[in-house]
């Protein structure tokens, strides 16, 4: 799985993972995101396999899982594949010596998925995850009563044609009932997208909420 990498500006303490939408790539975000963070972030933009995608009639596209119609059953085994995936990026950053505790796994739409599944149900308890016009795959498969519990900020728009509210706001109900620090908010007026200002504010105090400074004496 290749990725962009655009390293910390200033000495490293941190680490965002950020996984892009259906049909697009890390390139994307590399414009967008490197001014939402901190400078002592590193940011790792993965770019997903191209893949054939049942519900866009079988064409070819990157995609992290396979998407079906909401009436056939799951792609539970890509996701877990794709999950297994992302975990091994944490492993690797970790190993390179930045902790859980520091990380923070973000995504747009179908990116947004896999980050909720992956930090929710990973070995690994991370500094926070964000979900942008998301929602929560295989909720039914998660052992709720063994998840990983970091503060989880998920961002909807009410216009969104592609992921619905009313699917975002069931994916916000299982997870404010299962998590202690969850926020779901939702900006009037936006659709599939991160257009809204509102959003990018709080987009950017939540990442410095989950990856705050650490003190220069503790460096």
């Amino acid at each position: 799985m290749g990725s962009i990498v655009l390293p910390a500006i200033s000495k490293q303490t941190a680490t965002m993972i950020f996984l892009h939408g259906l049909g697009d790539s890390g390139a994307s975000w590399a414009e967008i995101l490197p001014s939402f963070i901190p400078s002592y972030v590193k940011l790792v933009l993965p770019h997903a396999p191209i893949r054939p995608v049942t519900l866009n009639q079988g064409v070819q596209m990157p995609a992290w899982f396979d998407i079906l119609p909401l009436d056939q059953p799951k792609d539970s085994r890509g996701i877990k594949h794709a999950a297994n995936s992302i975990i091994d990026m944490i492993q690797k950053e970790i190993k390179a010596g930045i902790p859980g505790s520091r990380l923070l796994l973000g995504g747009f739409s179908q990116g947004g998925a896999l980050a909720l599944y992956t930090g929710l149900t990973g070995p690994i308890k991370l500094g926070g995850i964000l979900g942008l016009s998301t929602w929560l795959p295989l909720q039914k498969e998660i052992t709720w009563d063994n998840i990983q519990k970091p503060q989880v900020f998920q961002c909807h728009g009410d216009q969104d044609q592609m992921i619905s509210i009313l699917r975002a706001t069931k994916t916000a109900k299982i997870l404010k009932t299962n998590l202690p620090s969850f926020t779901f908010k939702v900006y009037p007026g936006l659709n599939h997208s991160i257009s809204s200002a509102e959003e990018v504010n709080d987009i950017v105090d939540f990442i410095e909420r989950a990856l705050p400074p650490i003190p220069t004496s503790k460096l």
